[in-house]
């Protein structure tokens, strides 16, 4: 690897060509004339290489430097210049807080002028109104904003951030008003500005993330480059011709250590993927439809069994601080986005691991580890009080199927009907509960519907037959609604061979499985070629999972936690659950939580049963014609492996010691 030379290698040189040069040797002494001269020449050659150095590193966006420099009177910061070149655009600028403030009035007379200047108390930054107000209330609110520090800045960055009940004191007295002013609202959150090595790796990714007119990368870097945005997760909707972006924020700019954006932030992105800086719709497809979320943060407790080493407390604290940096680096994997290694599960080997290294390092031994989840959890729910009476329409329900967005649902049963029902507010039976008028005659295909399931996309329907033993297809030209037309496609499956008596269906969230259940005591899982589509290659895979030591009639299957957990109900008027090591996957580990959530209070004969999208609130129906809802607790489950879901990132609950 070539280095540059030093200034005394180079005099050395200069003075071994002149002593060739003259045939002579020149004198040792450190002021004869040559060899003043050689570290005269030297030292410019010097000059010359770090110059030549430092040009070079400037070629790289990975060495840029954002400081400007001067040449041949031109100025320019090279990895600004890199940025701007290829569309990442300048770093962002810090920004200044904006507040709304309630201030004492003491005489309710005159005029408080725009530009009156007040300092925080916790932070010393200079505010100042940005609009008058007439003093003739006994308070009246104004807004400010940052503008001066103590250091001889603007106020831009999250130092101008002030909570809501923070007090603020006018510089000067001014007549009318009390000295000082409370924070009653934060109009504009500042954010820092953009740090360098964050602006590189956005300059970085728009090289090797080109502009495609709507890819996954547009979106994200259409996101990431407005202030205080940290990262950008896109989807393709479940809905058709829609994308869901989730943003997650950087702390200081949020205000939330987990990350989570404000409003102000998620509409600061979505007019970002609306609109370029020029406020043209050039940006996303026109037929594309985007949605921005704020990220969610699961969190995570492990627990550390027999746990024996000298200096307890430092391993502790170790195993602690390497815990919670795992979590926090875990990340959401999006296929042809994400680089490798999948950074999107937590596993318990990979977090034993982590403690083994530590234990080890310090002489020490412990037998276990094992992981919980934070999440929705059986054994803390309780019924809502809250149902809704269907037998008008069917006295003998065997199945139900929300809408993606819970407004409404499908029912089936002995009366070999689907009928629709619209709710005002979704997944909430407390409010408005209603038969639709439509309905759609399924006896043709089969008398004994058991249970039915919509598609993600909502422009089909499958429906389980008791009498032939079949899954059947349906297609819609209303997404999620009977109100339009409505035909059975021609495809439908037998699953005789596994389940001649089947009760209960559920899909995978890709509609590349979907699971049967019924008088045998089993749960079989089929894989099909073309998601939701019969009409493709449809087989069972082979596996399949006991629950009749729990539920001997199992009459319903449903997936919550994205296909982690499999819940089952039956003739024991309870809900079992089991967690599985990979989401919809019967090849690998199946192990009964152990629960059983009793419904025989609201129903003694639970025919079908399903989770809210969020999976706050699960419904039960039954013989009784009636639709139950129940709302989840919090609690936590023991898992092996956990994935990510859309938008979901890791935190960790913390680390105990047993």
């Amino acid at each position: 690897m070539a280095t540059a030379p030093t200034t005394k290698e180079i005099s050395e040189i200069i003075i071994a060509q002149l002593e060739a040069s003259l045939n002579q040797t020149i004198p040792l002494l450190p002021k004869s004339f040559n060899r003043v001269l050689s570290k005269a020449i030297a030292a410019v050659f010097t000059l010359l290489y770090k110059y030549a150095g430092f040009i070079f590193l400037q070629v790289f966006v990975k060495t840029a430097t954002l400081n400007t420099t001067e040449i041949n009177g031109v100025t320019v910061s090279p990895l600004n210049a890199w940025g701007v070149l290829i569309g990442a655009g300048e770093p962002t600028a810090a920004t200044n807080a904006q507040l709304t403030v309630d201030i004492e009035v003491t005489n309710q007379t005159g005029v408080l002028a725009s530009g009156a200047q007040l300092l925080g108390e916790s932070n010393g930054i200079t505010y100042v109104t940005t609009g008058a107000v007439n003093l003739n209330a006994a308070t009246v609110s104004v807004d400010v904003q940052a503008v001066g520090d103590q250091n001889g800045g603007n106020g831009a960055g999250a130092i101008g951030n002030l909570d809501v009940g923070a007090t603020l004191s006018f510089a000067n007295p001014l007549p009318n008003v009390s000295s000082s002013a409370t924070v009653t609202a934060i109009v504009v959150t500042a954010a820092d500005a953009e740090a360098v090595e964050v602006y590189r790796q956005r300059v970085v990714d728009r090289f090797q993330k080109r502009p495609q007119g709507g890819a996954y990368s547009d979106y994200e870097l259409w996101s990431e480059a407005e202030e205080g945005i940290l990262n950008a997760y896109p989807y393709t909707s479940t809905c058709p011709g829609q994308v869901d972006v989730y943003i997650e924020a950087t702390t200081v700019s949020s205000g939330s250590p987990d990350g989570i954006p404000t409003d102000a932030q998620l509409q600061q992105v979505l007019d970002a993927i609306n609109l370029d800086d020029n406020g043209l719709a050039s940006r996303r497809p026109a037929n594309a439809l985007a949605n921005v979320f704020p990220i969610t943060r699961t969190g995570f407790r492990v627990l550390v069994t027999g746990l024996q080493v000298n200096d307890a407390a430092t391993v502790q604290q170790a195993i602690i601080d390497d815990v919670s940096e795992y979590m926090l680096g875990r990340d959401i994997f999006i296929p042809g986005l994400s680089i490798p290694p999948r950074l999107d599960r937590i596993t318990t080997t990979g977090i034993g691991g982590l403690v083994e290294d530590i234990v080890s390092a310090a002489g020490g031994i412990f037998t276990g580890v094992n992981v919980f989840v934070s999440g929705p959890s059986l054994a803390a729910s309780v019924y809502s009080s809250e149902s809704s009476d269907v037998s008008t329409q069917e006295g003998a329900p065997t199945g139900f199927s929300w809408t993606y967005d819970g407004l409404g649902f499908l029912l089936v049963g002995s009366n070999g009907f689907a009928y629709e029902y619209t709710v005002s507010t979704a997944f909430d039976l407390s409010s408005t509960v209603a038969y639709s008028g439509n309905s759609v005659d399924l006896s043709t295909e089969d008398a004994l519907p058991e249970a039915i399931r919509w598609s993600a996309d909502g422009f089909k329907f499958f429906v389980l037959g008791a009498t032939n033993d079949r899954v059947f297809e349906y297609a819609t030209t209303d997404a999620f609604s009977l109100s339009g037309t409505t035909t059975y496609s021609g495809s439908s499956f037998d699953v005789s061979p596994q389940e001649a008596v089947p009760h209960g269906l559920d899909f995978s969230e890709d509609g590349k499985k979907f699971f049967i259940t019924g008088d045998t005591g089993y749960v079989y899982e089929y894989t099909i070629s073309n998601a939701f589509d019969l009409s493709s290659t449809v087989a069972y895979s082979g596996n399949s999972v006991l629950v009749s030591n729990e539920e001997s009639a199992p009459k319903s299957v449903f997936f919550s936690d994205r296909g982690a957990v499999m819940n089952i109900t039956g003739d024991a008027a309870k809900v079992f659950q089991y967690s599985l090591s990979v989401p919809y996957g019967f090849g690998t580990t199946v192990t009964s939580q152990g629960l059983g959530f009793d419904v025989s209070a609201e129903e003694s004969a639970p025919e079908s049963f399903a989770y809210s999208a969020d999976s706050t609130k699960f419904f039960i129906v039954g013989a009784g014609a009636e639709l139950f809802e129940y709302t989840s607790g919090v609690g936590e489950l023991l898992i092996n492996t956990y994935t990510l879901g859309e938008g979901e990132k890791a935190k960790s609950l913390g680390v105990s010691f047993a």
